[in-house]
């Protein structure tokens, strides 16, 4: 086994140590979990980030929102 070390904003080490004590567990075990997970879904996360991307440099208007929002209604 490898030892890393991680630098992590206090906002999102708060949220882990929440996560870690309301899971019983240890942050080494919550970050090892974490990771694996990680890895498993690394295809849908890029191609997720993809997604993101493509739609970066012409984001959404709420008027084109609106212009859709009649088709959500279910008769």
């Amino acid at each position: 086994m490898q030892i890393i070390e991680l630098k992590l904003d206090d906002a999102l080490l708060a949220e882990v140590d929440r996560a870690v004590l309301s899971l019983s567990m240890t942050r080494e075990d919550f970050a090892r979990i974490a990771l694996e997970m990680a890895v498993r879904n690394q295809r849908r996360i890029a191609l997720e980030k993809r997604h993101a991307e493509g739609y970066a440099p012409k984001p959404m208007n709420s008027d084109k929102i609106e212009e859709w929002e009649p088709e959500q209604v279910w008769t």
